[in-house]
């Protein structure tokens, strides 16, 4: 184990990372004024009027996040990237290829993403860039936030054509031909550029990606010890709203606040072989760093990677609880809508009983399962797999009018089925659903951490994985998780 950390200030609740402390006379509270977003869900949709809008909101933020990292702020470049997107991938969202690839003598490396990723050279460039082994698992490029990363990457020339440069002078045919190789589909990207060059009013502002400002008054049922006007939320899926900035800021401070030290390391498998026999929750000692360091660590979790023919390298990320640190309260409420804390859908301290169990062990049980005769061969069975493999085994009645449709099995919860967890008290056996309803699962850890649930490229009820990890890829954030009640 090679390193050891102590909190960054990221991690101290009473200097948040970016914080702007407020110059005020005592007893006054004011908060700076948010830069203008740019451009908007509904300026996107006037720019690409076919995409499905919930993708919009969905991956917009993604893409705006990895434009910002890499530089490309400018209106050209909004209006270019916005316009090869609606392109490439009508319905706004990171698609396999049209024919996938077949006979174009490059399958399996055909076209994934938001700009089409293809051949076999660019796999593996990309799988270097990002660390990625994209090479032995090229779906992993239909990940939207790895997709919104390749986007930017590919646009600043990393695989031989640089369309950057053609956008920033307003050269539109010369972007297509860096995307295309071609002039296919041109007019329907010059109409979404002369959209754009309407609508957008202008570039990106990147300290509007990410930071929220945040009214310092957030009413009662809610913990925030710190003094800053302002968070900087990183890692999540980006705010609509100030209560969801509210409910992000709350739910990592409220994560963060009983750790005193984080842990994290890289080892080789071959050299620690015990690391296998870790997994979420469980504990381990780390010895010989010093007094403070010293203790106790519990796994928050653990990433594989191969090792070409070395084997396979992990990382380790644990945290040590602090003794001293005081309870904390839940976000009740959404602060917006005025609601009282005692009106909330969201349970606390009650007893779990016998049915999540149930539903666990039926999960574990079916684990595995092919989902091919669910809809679309698999491909959407999500909701399909929880009531086949885990609620109807339980002895439950199947939940939802439509059972194979994850909106509905939320209408049912909260029509009476079920009732909202808090992600703290969730146990084994609780439903997780992702955000903006896009998929659901089973929780198969205390406190949730982790999902299983459908993969879709297996067509099995077979993908389990970090729960932070599932919703970075519907999303950035769990919408709710419920506990069974009948």
């Amino acid at each position: 184990m090679n390193s050891a950390q102590t909190p960054s200030p990221v991690n101290n609740p009473a200097q948040p990372k970016g914080a702007i402390q407020p110059q005020t006379q005592p007893g006054q509270v004011t908060a700076p004024k948010p830069p203008d977003p740019s451009p908007t869900v509904a300026e996107v949709m006037k720019v690409c009027p076919d995409a499905d809008i919930s993708n919009v909101r969905n991956y917009l933020p993604l893409i705006l996040k990895a434009m910002a990292t890499d530089g490309l702020i400018s209106k050209n470049q909004l209006v270019a990237i916005i316009a090869t997107i609606h392109v490439e991938t009508t319905p706004f969202a990171p698609i396999p290829e049209y024919g996938r690839g077949a006979g174009l003598g490059y399958a399996p490396y055909y076209g994934r993403g938001f700009i089409q990723l293809t051949h076999l050279t660019n796999y593996q460039a990309a799988s270097k860039k990002f660390g990625i082994d994209l090479v032995g698992k090229p779906d992993l490029a239909l990940k939207p936030d790895l997709a919104a990363k390749i986007l930017t990457w590919f646009w600043k020339g990393n695989t031989g054509n640089n369309p950057s440069i053609p956008a920033e002078k307003g050269d539109w045919r010369g972007v297509r031909l860096h995307v295309n190789g071609g002039y296919r589909h041109l007019d329907k990207f010059l109409g979404a550029v002369e959209r754009g060059l309407q609508v957008f009013k202008s570039g990106i502002d990147p300290k509007a990606i990410g930071s929220i400002p945040l009214d310092g008054s957030y009413g009662l049922g809610c913990a925030d010890p710190g003094i800053a006007s302002s968070r900087t939320l990183t890692g999540v899926h980006n705010p609509t709203t100030q209560a969801d900035a509210l409910s992000y800021a709350l739910g990592l401070h409220l994560r963060e606040r009983d750790r005193s030290h984080k842990f994290d390391a890289t080892l080789n498998l071959a050299s620690v072989p015990e690391v296998l026999e870790l997994d979420a929750q469980k504990t381990f000692e780390v010895k010989g760093f010093g007094t403070d360091l010293d203790g106790t660590f519990t796994t928050d979790e653990i990433v594989f990677y191969p090792l070409d023919e070395r084997g396979l390298i992990a990382e380790l990320h644990a945290f040590k609880p602090d003794p001293n640190a005081p309870p904390v309260q839940a976000f009740l409420h959404d602060s917006q809508a005025g609601l009282n804390p005692a009106q909330s859908n969201i349970i606390s301290n009650v007893p779990a009983g016998e049915i999540p169990q149930k539903i666990y062990q039926a999960a574990l049980s079916n684990k595995g399962r092919s989902s091919a005769a669910g809809p679309g061969g698999g491909n959407v069975a999500c909701a399909w797999c929880v009531n086949k493999y885990a609620i109807a085994p339980a002895g439950l009645k199947p939940i939802g009018s439509n059972t194979d449709y994850v909106p509905s099995m939320v209408e049912a919860l909260d029509g009476g089925r079920g009732k909202k967890v808090d992600p703290s008290q969730a146990v084994p056996g609780d439903i997780w659903i992702s955000y903006d309803m896009a998929h659901v699962g089973i929780c198969t850890t205390q406190g949730c951490t982790r999902v299983l649930s459908n993969s879709s490229s297996r067509a099995a009820f077979a993908w389990e994985d970090a729960r932070s990890e599932v919703d970075s890829y519907y999303g950035g954030s769990t919408q709710a998780i419920y506990r069974v009640v009948n």
